[in-house]
């Protein structure tokens, strides 16, 4: 029941909101890439000793930092990309509702109008 330009301004605001989102989910995309590197990079310049179990405790203790925040920027990563899906499902769904009352608000204007026919409401 809402007028066409609350419509509009609900549009405009779950727009503006997804794309807050989406450059916030990009931005955790990227850190994370990078974050990403850092471990690899750290833990594989780290695998050093005498056998397979030396290489790789050696090597966990050296990136523990680097492991720590990549989970960090996982976790914030996944949080980021269900905000940007619930604000463009949003955002498609204000687009969506605005188009249906546009087209309620036409169809009872050619009614008031009496722009059809009683053939209009026959069964094909």
């Amino acid at each position: 029941d809402l007028g066409i330009e609350n419509m509009a301004s609900l549009v405009a605001k779950t727009s503006n909101v997804y794309g807050r989102a989406a450059r916030f989910a990009g931005m955790a995309r990227a850190n994370y890439k990078i974050m990403e590197g850092k471990y690899k990079k750290k833990y594989k310049s780290s695998r050093v000793g005498k056998n397979e179990a030396e290489r790789e405790a050696a090597a966990m203790e050296a990136a523990e930092d680097e492991y720590s925040a990549l989970i960090t920027c996982e976790a914030v990563l996944s949080l980021a990309e269900s905000m940007e899906s619930s604000a463009r499902i949003a955002s498609e769904s204000a687009r969506k509702l605005m188009d249906k009352v546009q087209s309620m608000q036409i169809a009872a204007s050619r009614e008031n109008k009496g722009h059809y026919l009683d053939s209009d409401f026959n069964t094909y």
